[in-house]
């Protein structure tokens, strides 16, 4: 629970977003049962960020005649975590946030009922002196793996909702909706534009035949309704040859980084002057950043790449021989 004084919600909100900041700035961003232990800090974190009522700051700070400038760490801490989300947004989705139940329901239960089953073979097999006794031990065995079960049920019913959810994007859409609060009340200072002898024009590039049919079909074939939404072909070769289209290419949740190798692919394929300005456009229509583009295009052929971006490379590397 945040508390009410001014200066000590904002103390507090930047503590929990500095902290946050650290923890998604190396976040492995793996599908294993440690990663429980990241949901379940993450899920305190978005409940205290609900809590958060940012408008009622923003007033209070204009009622009381309080300088802005004591937003300034929160503020660029929140438009941090929206950097690190944005950066690694395909990392936070490539997360299996559906098969963590059963991983940690394993982790916690999966030993203990292997051994109580091992118990009741050896029980069974063992020469008692007696069946009565034989029958007391298994009854006991019995009930053990009763407990055991309905304790797993019980953890399944308090547990598995809130394990499988994907916190990252909850957290990043508030910190947007708090930094668009901020910037209403408290519009920072505008650039003002350079000189119009000093601006350098931006690169332009026109519609084109920058690719063929043929290639635009092999790439149709790998990637369409995988690294990016379902097109048609043709609409896809007016996507990349920058021609107008009905159908909007747009790629898929956690596809970011294939998508951006894809890129770097036709863009080096491209024999013409102004294929810089052909990927930029790419990249705006995409929505995809050009620093988070040059950060993540040789993922798919580095030293330790996933499985799934090798292959892919692999796959895209025989498109263009």
């Amino acid at each position: 629970m945040l508390s009410s004084d001014l200066h000590t919600v904002i103390a507090e909100l930047a503590g929990l977003y500095d902290d946050l900041n650290g923890r998604w700035a190396n976040d492995p961003c793996a599908t294993d049962f440690y990663q429980v232990y990241r949901q379940r800090e993450y899920r305190e974190v978005y409940e205290r960020l609900k809590e958060a009522n940012i408008e009622s700051v923003a007033l209070k700070i204009i009622a009381d005649s309080v300088s802005e400038k004591v937003l300034s760490r929160l503020r660029g801490l929140i438009a941090n975590n929206i950097q690190i989300y944005e950066a690694r947004q395909d990392d936070f989705d490539g997360i299996g946030f559906d098969k963590l139940y059963q991983l940690w329901e394993d982790y916690l239960f999966a030993d203990k009922r292997a051994l109580l089953l091992h118990d009741r073979e050896t029980i069974a097999d063992y020469p008692y002196p007696t069946e009565r006794e034989r029958k007391l031990l298994l009854e006991e065995n019995r009930r053990d793996m009763n407990a055991l079960d309905n304790e797993r049920s019980e953890l399944r019913r308090a547990d598995a909702i809130w394990i499988g959810k994907n916190y990252y994007r909850p957290i990043y859409e508030l910190s947007r909706s708090f930094a668009a609060i901020l910037d209403s009340y408290f519009p920072g200072e505008k650039e003002k534009p350079a000189p119009k002898e000093r601006q350098e024009a931006a690169p332009t590039i026109l519609p084109g035949t920058y690719f063929d049919m043929k290639l635009v079909s092999a790439i149709h074939n790998q990637c369409n309704n995988i690294q990016f939404d379902n097109i048609t072909e043709t609409d896809l070769y007016s996507a990349l040859n920058l021609q107008p289209s009905n159908t909007r290419l747009s790629v898929k949740p956690g596809e970011r980084t294939r998508m951006c190798y894809l890129i770097h692919k036709l863009y080096e394929h491209l024999k013409t002057d102004n294929r810089t300005a052909w990927r930029d456009t790419m990249l705006k229509t995409l929505e995809i950043r050009e620093d988070f583009y040059k950060s993540k295009y040789k993922e798919p052929v580095s030293e330790i790449p996933s499985r799934k971006s090798e292959s892919f490379a692999q796959r895209i590397d025989r498109i263009f021989g």
